[in-house]
């Protein structure tokens, strides 16, 4: 059974709205979106593989706490106005749209062929 991989957008900038339409596409995601305040119940209930968020539209804090929470987590943070990328809290530069869906994509693909915690490779 191919398990696929959650990736939950938050905040509601252009950026994330083209990116969330791009990885709609993609049929082994589930994209969820969240432009309104979230809770940490909220995240932990999603169970995300990967958040893309906007970077003025969370705190760092609440951020922290969800690694903390859900280790593997990859954080993608975009500010919409400079169109800087935090990538699980290393600062990129100059990078685009198409390679955070790579980003994403390959992650994805990645943890596809990582068996489970529940699973036993023959």
């Amino acid at each position: 059974m191919e398990t696929r991989r959650k990736v939950l957008l938050y905040g509601n900038s252009l950026i994330l709205a083209g990116l969330e339409a791009s990885l709609r596409a993609c049929s082994f995601l589930d994209v969820i979106g969240l432009d309104g305040p979230a809770t940490q119940a909220t995240f932990l209930a999603s169970s995300p593989n990967v958040v893309i968020f906007d970077m003025a539209a969370i705190q760092p804090e609440f951020l922290l706490a969800q690694t903390q929470a859900l280790p593997g987590l990859l954080l993608i943070g975009i500010d919409p106005e400079s169109h800087a990328v935090l990538l699980t809290g290393q600062a990129a530069r100059s990078i685009t749209l198409d390679q955070i869906m790579q980003i994403v994509l390959s992650q994805a693909k990645d943890d596809l062929h990582r068996p489970s915690m529940g699973e036993v490779s023959a």
